[in-house]
C-alpha cells in the first residue's frame, strides 16, 4: 500500500504552529505575572504541552474574533460611506440629467428658432436680389437714351447742348434730336466732368455708339454708355479680360447689363 503524503489531519503546520506561539506568548507572559514568579515553575510543571496548545488555540481563536470583529467593523463604516457617496452622487446626477435634458431641449428650440431664420434670411435675400435687379433695369430703361461725353474740356459760358450736337455732327448724325446735356459728377481737380445727354430717340443714341470709336479717334474725348451703378461694377469687372480679347480680334460690346459678341450673344467669360 502507498503511503498517505502530508501531515495527519487536524495537527498544525511548523511554521503556523510558531505563529500562533508568537501570537500567543504575550497572553501566557501575562498570565504568568497575573499567577505570581513563585508559582511559574510550579505551573510549567503543571501544564502538559497538549495543554499549552490549546491555551495557545484559544489565545488565537481570541485574537481572530478580535480581528474579525474589528475589520467587518472598519468594512460595515466603509459600507456606510459608499452607500452614502452612492447616494450623494445618483443625487448630483439626476439633477445634472435634468439640466442637461433642459439645456438639450432649449438647443432644440435654437436650432429650430436658427434654421427657421436661415430660411427667412435666404427668402429675405432671394426678394433683395429680384428687387435689386428690377430696380436696375428699371433705372436702366429710364437711361435707355442717355450717353456721356467723356473728356471734353469745360469752356466758360458753355453751352452743352450745342457741343452735344457737334460732337454728334463729327459721329454722323448731322440734326441730332436733343431732350438735355448738361455737366454731371464730382468736380477733380485737373478733369473735366462729363456731359450727360438724353436724346430724343434711341436709335440715334445706337448709331453713336457704334460709330463714335471710330469717328472720334484722335479727339481727346470720347462717347459711352450712361450706366447704372450695378451695370458700370459688372463693366469693370471683365475690363482686362475684354482687352486681352480685343487685342486677340474677339471684338465684345457692353450692353444690357453684360459683355456681348457682335451678335448680341452674351459672352461666358468662365468659359473663355
Amino acid at each position: 500500500m502507498s503511503k498517505t503524503r502530508g501531515r495527519p489531519v487536524g495537527s498544525l503546520g511548523k511554521k503556523k504552529k510558531q505563529a500562533i506561539e508568537s501570537r500567543s506568548q504575550p497572553l501566557i507572559s501575562q498570565a504568568m505575572s497575573a499567577i505570581g514568579e513563585e508559582h511559574e515553575d510550579e505551573l510549567h510543571e503543571s501544564l502538559s504541552d497538549s495543554e499549552v496548545t490549546d491555551i495557545q488555540e484559544e489565545a488565537n481563536l481570541d485574537l481572530t474574533q478580535r480581528l474579525e470583529n474589528a475589520v467587518e467593523k472598519a468594512i460595515h463604516g466603509m459600507s456606510s460611506e459608499l452607500l452614502k457617496l452612492k447616494k450623494n452622487f445618483e443625487r448630483e446626477l439626476k439633477l445634472h440629467s435634468e439640466e442637461i435634458n433642459k439645456l438639450k431641449s432649449e438647443n432644440s428650440k435654437l436650432n429650430r428658432l436658427c434654421a427657421d431664420l436661415g430660411n427667412r434670411v435666404t427668402s429675405l435675400e432671394s426678394s433683395l436680389d429680384l428687387h435689386s435687379s428690377l430696380l436696375n433695369k428699371n433705372e436702366r430703361f429710364l437711361r435707355k437714351n442717355n450717353l456721356r461725353i467723356v473728356g471734353y474740356k469745360t469752356q466758360p459760358s458753355e453751352d452743352c447742348l450745342e457741343i452735344t450736337k457737334e460732337v454728334l455732327k463729327k459721329v454722323g448724325i448731322q440734326e441730332a434730336k436733343l431732350e438735355r446735356a448738361h455737366r454731371d459728377g464730382k468736380a477733380v481737380q485737373g478733369r473735366s466732368r462729363h456731359i450727360l445727354v438724353k436724346l430724343s430717340f434711341f436709335q440715334d443714341k445706337l448709331f453713336a455708339m457704334k460709330y463714335a470709336r471710330e469717328k472720334l479717334k484722335g479727339s481727346d474725348y470720347f462717347i459711352t454708355d450712361d450706366l447704372t451703378l450695378t451695370d458700370l461694377k459688372e463693366k469693370r469687372r471683365w475690363a482686362k479680360e475684354v482687352s486681352d480679347l480685343y487685342k486677340s480680334g474677339t471684338k465684345l460690346r457692353f450692353q444690357r447689363g453684360m459683355w456681348r459678341k457682335e451678335n448680341g450673344q452674351a459672352y461666358s467669360f468662365s468659359a473663355s
